[in-house]
């Protein structure tokens, strides 16, 4: 199970919203409707996905190396 700890209502409601597509073109689509914040948000979201699964995959060798760049793209969308 993916789980990203941190994130405002406001960036888990857009999870849930990306994770409600069926295919990579409706995504794309909803993409280019969003406004450039949005957008830089949900990207940061489709990486920090992509991180998670990659360290659910590679186990402990990697989990300290991925939680420090997740914490990093994390601190990005900090807004204190």
């Amino acid at each position: 199970m993916i789980k990203i700890e941190g994130l405002t209502a406001e960036q888990c409601k857009m999870l849930d919203t990306i994770w409600s597509f069926k295919t990579r073109a409706e995504f794309e689509e909803w993409q280019l409707s969003l406004p450039f914040d949005q957008l830089m948000v949900s990207a940061g979201l489709v990486e920090l996905i992509a991180i998670a699964i990659l360290e659910e995959d590679m186990g402990d060798q990697y989990k300290a190396q991925a939680e420090e760049v997740i914490q990093k793209i994390q601190s990005k969308f900090d807004t204190n």
